[in-house]
């Protein structure tokens, strides 16, 4: 008896060690103007270093104000691997001003070994892009609304691993301005927000697919509120997920809805390929669209690395016509290594996402090296 007393007393023990290990307000959260004017980037940092740390669920909503006329359309970029997202939303009001609104819903990965948050630093979780009809100066912002407005889902919420982690009493801060952003206290209501410059383009891309057939690669896209100040679509291809090349043109037509194809049937494509749409007004605005990969048949070795600059996680793909053993270094401007790993690699495509958000801004070296074959690339950690 005094064995299970002493075995259920260490469990639960356990168990409490692990909830206070986990559970706690912690993480609060900001937006930033992105990569481009018609962008966002939702940043996180946590007022304690964490570590092992396993987003099970993170939530934020976002909002425009709907005095800009006709409600623009979005896509999200995912910046940490780990996590993926649904959206939902309708219009919400905030301090009596009504914005559109933007929920997104992540779910992250609960396997690995978890993530390291150091105190005070700042991480970009993710980026969100509007599209749609020509906006003037707009604010954008990270909202939370009492009882999660009318959808219930206006809410910045995080956890680790099942455990609240959210800066309840501070969810929100800004590195923009003192003056942008706000909390209650409590975590019922508050938001933080800067400006975009505008959103360029009149046209809302509802749907871009690539897909391989034989050698050939065929993309398929279709448009929303098309019209006569559209122009063209430039079909853009790279190897590598961030050096890109013009490789043909579509143009536009006038048709409010339409779809578009383009087939690239250079010879010889192989392993990853990556695609993207610069969709250009005949003012010469323009906008990207998001990138899509395909894989070919390939070849010999080969090695991509996405994305790149970095702000924490890249992919590494590595394809090998053989089973064999993968090494990987990452070297700093001086030549000191600053991540060492093995890969078991195997015949075809091999993934491995490198974690680079503890190291210093800079330019690295990344050495692949499989049996006689090796190869360098360079990434940049912003």
């Amino acid at each position: 008896m005094k064995k299970h007393f002493l075995l259920l007393t260490l469990l639960i023990f356990f168990v409490l060690t692990s909830f206070s290990q986990s559970a706690g307000n912690y993480i609060s959260a900001t937006i930033t103007p992105g990569s481009q004017t018609n962008s966002v980037y939702v940043v996180i940092k946590s007022n304690t270093t964490l570590t092992g740390v396993k987003l099970s669920t993170f939530q934020f909503e976002i909002g425009i104000p709907t005095s800009v006329g006709t409600q623009p359309g979005f896509s999200i970029t995912s910046l940490d691997p780990t996590v993926s997202y649904a959206t939902d939303g309708a219009t919400e009001t905030q301090n009596s001003i009504p914005y559109y609104g933007y929920g997104f819903s992540g779910n992250g990965s609960l396997t690995g070994s978890g993530t390291t948050y150091t105190a005070g630093v700042e991480y970009t979780i993710a980026e969100v892009f509007f599209t749609g009809n020509p906006l003037a100066t707009s604010q954008v912002r990270l909202m939370q609304l009492p009882g999660g407005g009318s959808t219930g889902n206006v809410n910045f919420y995080i956890a680790d691993r099942g455990f609240d982690v959210t800066n309840q009493p501070a969810q929100f801060y800004s590195n923009v301005s003192s003056s942008n952003f706000s909390n209650d206290g409590n975590g019922y209501s508050g938001s933080s927000w800067v400006y975009i410059t505008g959103i360029a383009l009149p046209v809302k891309l509802s749907t871009f697919n690539v897909n391989a057939k034989n050698n050939d690669a065929l993309l398929n896209w279709t448009v929303e509120n098309q019209d006569a100040t559209s122009s063209y679509f430039a079909i853009e291809r790279s190897t590598n997920g961030t050096n890109f090349n013009q490789i043909g043109t579509v143009n536009a037509t006038s048709v409010s809805q339409a779809s578009y194809s383009y087939t690239d049937n250079t010879i010889n494509l192989s392993g990853t390929v990556y695609y993207r749409l610069k969709m250009v007004d005949k003012d010469g605005q323009f906008a990207y669209s998001d990138i899509k990969s395909v894989q070919f048949a390939n070849s010999g070795f080969a090695v991509t690395l996405y994305p790149n600059p970095v702000q924490s996680f890249t992919k590494l793909n590595i394809t090998l016509d053989q089973a064999q053993v993968i090494k990987v270094s990452v070297n700093d401007a001086l030549g000191n290594i600053v991540q060492q790993l093995q890969i078991t690699g195997l015949k075809g495509m091999n993934e491995k996402t490198l974690d680079l958000s503890n190291v210093p801004s800079g330019t690295y070296m990344v050495r692949i090296q499989a049996g006689e074959n090796s190869k360098t690339l360079s990434v940049v950690k912003n």
